[in-house]
């Protein structure tokens, strides 16, 4: 609960650095975008939601604070693992056509904490089970487009992301099986996704 808290100051403040006012321009600057997402990586499946704040600081460039949630299972017979996660990245994009529209390219990095649950030797009588928990950097490249929905501010924004969650630090507990501390580690690290963003522009 602590890490999720941090995880929300840290968002809020990203979001008041980057509201900061600057000179008018005909087309909108700033926008909302919520997310869906599903993920899949070798032997595992995720479920996402993110909501970013994106701001145009140029005519082909814009800004991005993202807080993120996602679930996810990974099963390879042998080891299964259950996690939930949240954190908070800072990220760039790239409009070739400007104006915060049409195809896009973009990048971010980021901070994230995951509690999860597993059992190692699934269905032997070797089998244990624990809790773990892991901070990890996460940089995440995309490729995207931001298309209207008609002359209003409301646009679709499908994209397609690769990435990867890098272990900063890891606890894992057995409770059941054994005893004691385990040196196991999240499983989901290499990953993709789908998404479809609706994003409001103003």
């Amino acid at each position: 609960m602590k890490k999720r808290l941090i995880s929300a100051a840290i968002i809020a403040g990203v979001l008041i650095g980057l509201a900061v006012p600057a000179v008018v321009f005909a087309e909108p600057r700033n926008s909302i975008n919520l997310t869906g997402a599903a993920g899949f990586a070798p032997d595992a499946s995720a479920t996402g939601f993110f909501a970013e704040y994106e701001r145009s600081v140029g005519e082909k460039v814009s800004l991005l604070g993202r807080f993120g949630s996602t679930s996810y299972s990974f099963d390879d017979s042998v080891y299964v693992e259950d996690g939930d996660g949240s954190g908070v990245d800072l990220g760039v994009r790239l409009y070739p056509q400007g104006g915060m529209k049409g195809l896009y390219f973009g990048g971010s990095l980021g901070f994230w904490s995951t509690d999860w649950t597993f059992t190692d030797d699934k269905g032997t009588f070797y089998q244990t089970t624990g809790t773990g928990s892991s901070d990890a950097v996460r940089l995440d490249l995309e490729i995207g487009g931001r298309f209207n929905l008609g002359p209003g501010p409301v646009s679709l924004m499908p994209s397609f992301h690769l990435g990867n969650y890098f272990s900063v630090s890891d606890d894992c507990t057995y409770t059941s099986g054994a005893t004691g501390a385990c040196d196991n580690s999240a499983e989901f690290n290499l990953y993709a996704y789908l998404g479809l963003a609706v994003g409001f522009a103003f």
